[in-house]
């Protein structure tokens, strides 16, 4: 069981549970509450890590997790103590004289002196950052929501156009019915059919 605290309620279940599929096979997560059924702002997963091909053992998880401006700590059983700056294993944050970027994800130079490619904090590729990643919770939601609005615009056009035609149907039927009745009432059509019937 891996816990993930994110120190912001902005950050999804789901993006949480792609930045880990960098690392592990995530086979579900849940929102961890309290005896009251209150949300604690942690989540929990049932992972399986991975093999460490370098190293051996196995490939153990990171101990922070940025995903665009949200940041949070992430820990399970048997995690080694590591560096939340810079990753190294026995040293402490507080002690870490590294100089680590936030825009590139390396070591060396701050994210004011960067000028590399930005790298995404969710899916771990250069060239986009977080926010901008389609497959990102809330921007696959914004596609959703934007194919929503499309198909209800194409559907409404098409109403809207079956209604004019209908329309258009209905005052020419009026038409021939009062051509038929009552030859001296219209002494032309355009009056009726120009007409704004809307």
């Amino acid at each position: 069981m891996v816990h993930v605290v994110m120190f912001s309620e902005l950050a999804k279940r789901e993006d949480i549970h792609t930045w880990l599929n960098q690392y592990c096979t995530v086979h579900h997560g849940t929102e961890v509450r309290d005896v009251d059924g209150v949300k604690t702002g942690a989540k929990k997963f049932e992972v399986r890590l991975l093999p460490d091909n370098v190293n051996g053992g196995l490939r153990h998880l990171p101990s922070t997790i940025r995903l665009g401006a949200c940041n949070g700590y992430v820990f399970h059983v048997g995690q080694p103590k590591v560096c939340r700056r810079c990753g190294c294993v026995g040293q402490l944050a507080s002690s870490c004289t590294v100089k680590c970027c936030k825009t590139c994800d390396k070591q060396g130079h701050l994210a004011s002196d960067c000028s590399m490619l930005p790298k995404c904090n969710l899916c771990g590729s250069e060239g986009h950052v977080f926010k901008n990643f389609p497959h990102a919770y809330a921007n696959k939601l914004k596609m959703r929501k934007d194919e929503a609005v499309l198909v209800s615009a194409k559907l409404s056009r098409k109403a809207k156009a079956n209604d004019k035609s209908n329309k258009e149907l209905d005052v020419g039927g009026r038409v021939e019915l009062l051509k038929a009745l009552s030859p001296l009432l219209l002494c032309s059509t355009d009056v009726i059919v120009g007409g704004d019937f809307n």
